[in-house]
């Protein structure tokens, strides 16, 4: 399984034991992770850091996923860094975004997941 010693992820979810989860995921692939339980809370902890990859739940009150993430993508520096969006079931709309190659999304994974599957979708994009 590949490693990502020295990689640090965020997690973006208002369900504390989703975001254990995910962590617990994480950190089976050597991740150091930061989390953010809303969009908001996120977008303060990036004023200081930019991870190397962020994973938030697509479906959060006040601002969703794919709100942070247009809003990411406009700020310098997160141009380039991956974003995917957790749910917990795949909808037409994120289907057609995922195929649409101008998507700032750059992948979207169905909770839960196992490690396995999330390297699937991590591996290529911090390559």
């Amino acid at each position: 399984m590949a490693q990502f010693i020295g990689k640090t992820a965020m997690i973006v979810d208002d369900f504390s034991t989703a975001r254990r989860f995910v962590r617990n995921t994480l950190e089976e692939l050597e991740f150091t992770c930061i989390e953010a339980s809303s969009a908001a809370q996120a977008l303060d902890l990036l004023e200081n850091e930019i991870p190397d990859v962020i994973l938030s739940d697509l479906n959060m009150p006040e601002k969703n996923g794919m709100e942070l993430l247009q809003e990411l993508r406009g700020r310098d520096g997160f141009q380039e860094v991956p974003i995917v969006l957790m749910m917990m079931h795949e909808t037409e709309a994120i289907l057609a975004e995922a195929e649409n190659e101008n998507s700032p999304m750059s992948g979207h994974i169905v909770k839960p997941f196992d490690a396995f599957t999330l390297l699937k979708i991590l591996d290529p994009l911090l390559k």
